[in-house]
């Protein structure tokens, strides 16, 4: 046991760690099977060999995972002169400001080398990890692992880069062309993205009143000169979300709020649909994959090649559903440094965008929060000729699948049709708020529930109010809402209606 976990082995007295290895369920061989390798194995040994004090006895299985790379961390933070207790394995402010007396080559540090070798290795590229000479193939790998990541090209190992071989999220505190944000961009916040040099926004299509896209705001982004790219998610942390049905009508929700928002159809425009955990191989393979065929599948022959298929996800998720055909590029989310999937896999090369930081600003408009995201140029967002210049309201069917959760529908002024929807129930449950024009008398909002040109249903609602209805319906009918905002006795004034819709109420 203590050969194969790199220590000596000249006499057979269990230590502390030896008995904690033994009673633990860590491997020491190579587990060939699970996707180990001879060249991780060989690296865990050497550092168990010469930092035990330091990491204990990990595990020798050749697998680059959550426990190996606290270890690295660790032998980083020896390297840098920590003691024992200090070297917690937290990649923290102090462990930073030390990275600056290690670049590689300039140190001259043999140690530190050694370890940007192993770090190399273990994130997928070749080098030989066991000298300790700065030569053409290491700095040749260093450059070629820069620009995967869209790190300056110094072709050195210096801060940015010793911290994106150890963390996937690298240097927090770099800078960055893209960003995205649950909030809406408005004319005050987008001080903000040009005191940070934002130059593309990544914004939500649905997701309700606090998350997506208002009416006009790509409209007031890309009129800044910046981009945008879009982003669809309303699964939720886990698999269960994540089935054919629901693929079919997010290919539909995703289509239809996009164009909804003025953001043209059949333009190549890439829509990134998200997998917001930590999916292992099996689910990928079982849920994941088959969930982003059935997306690209609707997207192409049922809504013409409307939009592009991005998925945004780990490194693994991102490359195998890419890699089967099923998206065209990846929004990488590499923030999330403790997932299995962003450790010891390279970026897809097909990555565009790669979250790394989340921060929060506080200003005269409250507390909002905002992540860092790196552009690598791969595809296009959208710009002003991808862009209409007023969204659209009635361009396309909204379609609404039985029991979805209660999700904004549209936000119409004056007197209007809003946009075709259909429903795949046989009840809908509507939330309609209205606000009206008082310089000409008490104004109020009529509603009618239209289906081609007969009124299904009328309402009446007074100003500054919220009504609430349960509505049977014909099941997959295709219907609209007009609205009209009046004074009585006047005529027709200026008003605002917000609608929200699901086919069935919860409570």
């Amino acid at each position: 046991m203590k050969t194969d976990a790199g220590v000596s082995a000249s006499n057979s007295t269990v230590t502390l760690n030896v008995m904690k290895a033994l009673l633990s369920m860590d491997q020491f061989v190579t587990l060939v099977d699970y996707g180990g390798t001879e060249t991780i194995t060989k690296i865990q040994r050497t550092l168990n060999s010469k930092y035990e004090s330091y990491i204990g006895l990990s595990p020798c299985d050749g697998l680059y995972g959550r426990q190996m790379n606290e270890s690295m961390i660790k032998v980083l933070q020896a390297i840098e002169g920590y003691n024992v207790e200090d070297a917690t394995g937290n990649f923290g402010d102090g462990t930073k400001a030390n990275l600056v007396n290690i670049l590689v080559p300039g140190s001259g540090d043999s140690e530190a080398l050694l370890l940007a070798r192993y770090a190399l290795c273990c994130n997928g590229y070749t080098v030989n990890y066991t000298s300790t000479s700065w030569d053409s193939e290491m700095a040749s790998q260093v450059t070629t692992f820069q620009s995967d990541l869209a790190l300056p090209q110094t072709g050195t190992v210096d801060v940015n880069t010793w911290m994106s071989l150890l963390l996937s999220k690298g240097n927090p505190d770099r800078a960055c062309d893209a960003c995205d944000t649950r909030f809406e961009i408005t004319d005050y916040r987008m001080q903000h993205l040009n005191t940070k040099g934002y130059s593309i926004v990544g914004r939500y299509l649905t997701g309700g009143d606090f998350k997506e896209l208002r009416k006009g705001e790509a409209q007031r982004i890309i009129a800044t000169g910046k981009k945008l790219f879009p982003i669809f998610q309303e699964s939720g942390s886990d698999s269960e979300y994540f089935n054919t049905t629901n693929a079919a009508y997010d290919a539909e929700s995703a289509a239809a709020a996009a164009m909804n928002y003025g953001i043209k159809s059949g333009k190549g425009i890439v829509i990134y649909f998200a997998v917001d955990f930590d999916a292992q191989d099996t689910t990928i393979e079982s849920v994941i994959q088959p969930y982003f065929h059935t997306l690209q599948d609707v997207m192409k022959n049922n809504l013409n090649n409307a939009f592009k298929i991005g998925v945004y996800g780990t490194r693994n998720v991102c490359e195998r559903v890419i890699n089967i055909g099923y998206a065209e590029t990846a929004f990488v989310s590499d923030m999330s440094t403790g997932y299995s999937g962003n450790m010891g896999y390279k970026i897809p090369s097909e990555w565009t965008f790669d979250q790394f930081s989340e921060y929060t600003v506080d200003d005269d408009s409250g507390k909002w929060g905002m992540d860092k995201v790196a552009f690598s140029g791969y595809t296009q967002p959208i710009d002003a000729s991808q862009l209409s210049n007023t969204p659209l309201v009635s361009y396309c069917v909204q379609t609404i699948r039985d029991n979805r959760q209660n999700m904004y529908l549209e936000e119409i002024s004056g007197v209007s049709n809003g946009r075709d929807f259909r429903v795949l129930s046989n009840e809908i449950y509507l939330t309609i708020s209205y606000s009206g024009d008082t310089a000409h008398g008490t104004p109020h909002g009529v509603v009618r529930l239209m289906d081609t040109s007969e009124s299904l249903y009328i309402s009446d609602i007074g100003n500054g109010q919220t009504n609430s209805y349960t509505i049977p319906i014909a099941y997959a009918n295709t219907m609209h809402l007009n609205y009209t905002s009046k004074v009585d006795g006047y005529g027709l004034v200026d008003g605002s209606f917000t609608t929200y819709l699901t086919s069935k109420l919860y409570v």
